[in-house]
């Protein structure tokens, strides 16, 4: 039986969770810098490396080898190029994760000499020597979890909000899919006994896919029911499963930010019971630039380009905040 590999909890939440103490270094799109010149600078232990351009490693990159760190390789138009035989060393605990596109690239021989080390281990080599996975297995299963294991099926979020009709809407996106076959919605009252909700059909093609992809589910629950636990259940073609995170929806406030992606770089902010009266949706960059403020709540936002960025509704003395990608 083929186990499945979950992200670690830092990237299982990365989306549906922010920190203000949280910092995040992007590469942009078309950019290429070298690792020798230390482009990361100022990361501490659950911070995020995001690249949209290339991260040239013309030198051992060893800078956070004692940091763990979430490297996000997003986009067609994005890689870790090994320029030589050189290694790539994050902290004990650190992911690789890569979507949409992304690549690791590599001039001349792919051999032994250029490795990726998590907290001392190696992790994955390029010729996939000595039985680790190859540069090119990495990018097929859509990066490396903390422990080191490519990731066959990732769950990029899971999140669930309640609405005015005592409903939960759960959502959740792969980053990554293989011999996917079906999810199944399984809720609880007490976290221990588990009931089926119903089922969603995987969107890839075949059951596997390298891309982002949404998922979105409703369930009714009965009136007297103040709250409730939900996690997805992950099926293969073969009957091997593997489960999410668990989520906990609370049906008598239902104040949670729930984003949907529209897709042509648009989304929705739906804002549960919180009316305009009062409240302001703000939307920044991860460079903390204000790109959106409006006193409507519930309306569509269309950005200018793809990439991640931090939606904040305050109420009052009251500040909501989701870190969401857009694409």
């Amino acid at each position: 039986m083929t186990t499945k590999k979950l992200l670690s909890l830092a990237f299982a939440f990365f989306i549906a969770s922010f920190s203000a103490n949280a910092t995040t270094q992007t590469l942009a799109e078309g950019n290429t810098v070298n690792s020798s010149s230390n482009p990361f600078g100022g990361l501490s232990s659950g911070d995020t490396i995001l690249i949209h351009g290339t991260f040239n490693l013309n030198s051992n990159y060893s800078t956070y080898s004692s940091t763990t760190i979430v490297m996000i390789i997003d986009g067609s138009n994005a890689s870790i190029h090994w320029a030589g035989n050189n290694d790539l060393s994050l902290g004990s605990g650190s992911s690789l994760i890569i979507m949409d596109g992304g690549a690791i690239s590599n001039s001349g021989s792919c051999n032994g000499a250029k490795n990726i080390y998590f907290g001392g281990t190696k992790v994955a080599v390029c010729n996939g020597a000595g039985g680790l996975p190859s540069f090119g297995d990495v990018v097929s299963a859509g990066g490396i979890d903390a422990s080191g294991n490519p990731l066959p099926v990732s769950w990029l979020s899971v999140d669930a909000s309640s609405t005015a009709s005592h409903q939960a809407v759960i959502n959740w996106a792969t980053a990554s899919e293989e011999n996917n076959s079906y999810f199944e919605v399984e809720y609880s009252l007490d976290g221990a006994t588990w009931i089926t909700a119903g089922f969603e059909q995987s969107k890839a093609a075949d059951g596997t896919s390298q891309s982002v992809i949404d998922y979105s589910f409703t369930h009714s629950m009965a009136e007297t029911s103040a709250s409730a636990y939900y996690r997805i259940k992950q099926v293969d073609f073969n009957g091997d499963f593997d489960y999410s995170p668990i989520v906990r929806v609370n049906f008598e406030t239902s104040k949670k930010l729930n984003i949907a992606t529209l897709g042509n770089l648009s989304i929705r902010v739906n804002t549960g019971n919180i009316t305009d009266e009062n409240s302001t949706l703000k939307v920044y960059d991860l460079s903390g630039r204000e790109v959106y403020q409006s006193e409507k709540l519930n309306e569509v936002i269309t950005f200018d380009q793809p990439g991640v960025f931090v939606i904040e509704l305050h109420e009052g003395n009251s500040v909501q905040r989701v870190k969401h990608v857009v694409r």
